[in-house]
């Protein structure tokens, strides 16, 4: 469970966790569960594990099987994977094994070991290519012992069988369409909470852009963040405004964030557009240099005039 590190949510946290259990009879077992946090003081920190009483964690951990990290997964943190693969080919008596035989356990055995990895991160290109080489080896020589013997090129095995070849799942670009799979459900599952959040703040920073007059595409926060730099501290007038309105947007999508997920409030999105450009133009009024710009700002953008005349005429 993901939680707020302030005294408040930690207590609710436990009372949820102790309520659980007298109406469940089930008790949590402290042994097998860790504590994870960061960003508090040193102090804050051993409170809350006083008043816990469970065992501090490190990042990266394990979670149903894969480590979890802060950043993109390296080449030790996979290397699991690589050696799952190895232990199961070493069990098996694959001598005796046909090359037929040996294909098949490469088609279904193997690839469901690396496919739940496939689908929840984009492996690095060693250990994919760590991965096609046990297979490689496997399938000519029946071992997990390194050999360069190879009678046909790995990727022409990888071709169809219209191709006159095996058909066996390339594995670096099925990891890629599984991840491409993510950027599937952010355009058309719209029902899943973090789906509606996604679209939700792209909505306000994209609307917000094109009121200033700018055409661009929106993509992750982490580009955005690096465009935003490159842009905000050239000294011109429009970039302060720029710098002003996306440090007001992320203040307000946090604000809306905590409100529904703390006190069960919601805001529409045009509402907060109309606060983001209303905190604008109070602000601008203690600075001469914004007057000018903001005199041909005085309106509200095209998209929320639009749903706004939209919304009077459902009415």
């Amino acid at each position: 469970m993901e939680e707020r590190a302030d005294k408040g949510s930690i207590q609710l946290l436990l009372e949820a966790f102790n309520h659980f259990s007298r109406v469940s009879g089930l008790q949590a077992n402290l042994k097998k569960s860790s504590f994870y946090v960061a960003g508090v003081p040193e102090e804050f920190k051993r409170q809350i594990l006083q008043q816990m009483q469970f065992t501090m964690g490190e990042i990266p951990f394990k979670y149903l099987g894969v480590p979890l990290s802060s950043r993109k997964l390296n080449i030790q943190q996979c290397l699991p994977l690589v050696e799952k693969i190895v232990t199961r080919i070493r069990c098996w008596s694959s001598k005796w094994l046909s090359y037929s035989g040996r294909l098949q356990l490469i088609k279904s055995v193997l690839y469901e070991m690396q496919t739940y990895w496939g689908q929840v991160f984009l492996l690095p290109q060693k250990i994919v290519k760590m991965v096609n080489t046990v297979r490689r080896i496997f399938l000519w020589t029946g071992s997990a012992e390194t050999s360069k013997k190879a009678l046909v090129a790995w990727d022409t095995m990888c071709l169809p069988k219209a191709a006159g070849e095996l058909n066996i799942i390339d594995f670096a670009k099925w990891n890629k369409a599984a991840i491409c799979k993510l950027l599937w459900a952010l355009s058309h599952k719209k029902d899943t909470l973090w789906v509606q959040w996604t679209h939700f703040s792209n909505f306000i920073w994209s609307t917000i852009l094109q009121w200033l007059g700018i055409t661009r595409q929106v993509t992750n926060w982490a580009d955005e963040v690096k465009w935003m730099a490159q842009h905000v501290h050239n000294g011109r007038l429009r970039a302060s405004i720029l710098g002003f309105l996306s440090a007001t947007v992320i203040y307000h999508i946090w604000q809306e964030r905590n409100a529904r997920r703390f006190q069960e409030k919601e805001k529409q999105p045009v509402q907060i557009i109309r606060d983001i450009i209303l905190q604008l133009h109070i602000r601008g009024q203690g600075n001469c240099k914004w007057s000018r710009l903001l005199d041909r700002l005085n309106q509200y953008p095209d998209r929320l005039l639009l749903y706004l005349s939209n919304h009077v005429m459902n009415a």
